[in-house]
């Protein structure tokens, strides 16, 4: 866009539409979701106004590109392709599109067909990222997931045959019953399916799901739960197979074959503006406030929709972050990279050379972090300790 003859900058955002319908809720899952389809048309209505209300307030100026929209859920499929690209439409509409525009959508393997997948494709959706989670019938079962390995293969072949050239799978280890060699046989196989994108996560039993009354701390099945050393393991046999097939880790649970890291992942590790969309949706704003601004919505669908059709935002929790809080959140999550943490920039924004203080020096002579020119970086022996290196870190007064 030029001003006055002159090339202007655009700011940059992102968008995370959070779609919080399933047709059958994992036993493992903390995500927001109310299990039937629900009201899909008010849905869709009420997170354009959202929108166009956060829009109104942060940018009431206009002149920002949007590079990035991520449906997430929740089942997205569940829109349908038709809704998806109505919606997709009014939530362009406020900006300036990104003419490389990245769409993502999540799936789950077991409510995919080639006819939907073809009119998501043509609908502007660019990339699929499917909720794999194992290629292992036994674990799937565990996992109360609605597919099985084989259905998992065909939606990823029925993917490429729709015409999707930037597909993700989702998967994860830390299963209860799952041993090393099971998990490697999954990352074999699925490194055989030439995904351009894996996300490889370590399953989390929250005490507000199923799983927990089963295997918490203290559960009847605990013992089946892999222990801290087996799930170190996994990790670090997730780099070795995905490195050796060509996959780069760029983000402590995310690996991509070169030019397919996923954009919008990155805008959240590198602390850009991102707008959460839809019940317990999070945003985050640096330019809002002083220090940045993030909000998360009410997880409340009801609340959430009669809010919006009322013309008012919906319920959520807002923080002005502090000089500190920024600094922190900026570290923590630009150490998740494997590009690290931008010296000169965090010096110019909050006056402090991070790399001169105490802990990260010893951090740095015990091998735990590295420096490279003007970047500190996790060393990669350090990415499966990466939550103890770093609060060392942040513990600290410089910040």
């Amino acid at each position: 866009m030029r001003v006055q003859g002159e090339e202007r900058e655009l700011r940059e955002v992102g968008l995370y539409v959070h779609v919080p319908f399933c047709l059958s809720r994992c036993p493992y899952c903390d995500f927001y979701s109310t299990g039937a389809p629900g009201p899909l048309d008010r849905y869709a209505d009420a997170v354009a106004a959202e929108l166009d209300l956060v829009v109104g307030e942060l940018f009431p100026g206009g002149g920002v590109r949007l590079d990035s929209v991520y449906f997430g859920g929740g089942t997205p499929t569940l829109l349908g392709p038709a809704a998806a690209s109505a919606l997709l439409s009014r939530l362009k509409a406020p900006f300036v599109a990104a003419p490389d525009l990245e769409v993502s959508f999540e799936a789950n393997p077991g409510s995919l067909d080639p006819e939907g997948l073809r009119l998501l494709r043509r609908a502007g959706v660019t990339r699929i990222s499917l909720g794999v989670q194992s290629l292992d019938d036994g674990l799937l079962r565990t996992l109360g997931r609605i597919h099985d390995a084989a259905s998992a293969l065909d939606a990823f072949r029925l993917a490429r045959l729709a015409g999707f050239e930037n597909i993700s799978v989702d998967l994860i280890y830390g299963i209860p019953g799952q041993t090393l060699e099971r998990w490697v046989d999954t990352l074999d196989r699925a490194v055989g399916l030439g995904p351009d994108h894996v996300s490889v996560y370590g399953l989390t039993i929250e005490g507000d799901v199923p799983f927990h009354d089963l295997y918490g701390p203290s559960a009847p099945l605990a013992a089946a739960v892999p222990d801290d050393d087996a799930q170190a393991a996994m990790f670090e046999s997730a780099f070795e197979v995905l490195g050796a097939a060509g996959y780069e880790r760029y983000e402590l649970s995310s690996y991509a074959l070169a030019g397919r890291t996923c954009r919008h992942n990155l805008r959240y590790w590198s602390a850009g503006d991102y707008i959460g969309l839809g019940p317990s949706a999070a945003s985050y704003v640096r330019g809002a406030g002083r220090w940045g601004r993030r909000w998360r919505n009410a997880a409340d669908l009801d609340g959430y929709l009669e809010a919006l059709e009322a013309g008012a935002r919906p319920p959520a929790e807002c923080e002005e972050l502090t000089k500190g809080q920024a600094a922190m959140e900026d570290v923590f999550l630009s150490l998740r990279t494997s590009a690290g943490l931008d010296l000169e920039g965090f010096r110019d924004r909050y006056g402090v050379a991070l790399e001169e203080g105490r802990a990260a020096r010893e951090l740095m002579g015990q091998g735990w972090l590295v420096r490279r020119g003007e970047r500190l970086a996790l060393a990669d022996r350090a990415a499966p300790l990466a939550n103890e290196v770093l609060t060392r870190l942040l513990d600290v007064d410089i910040l």
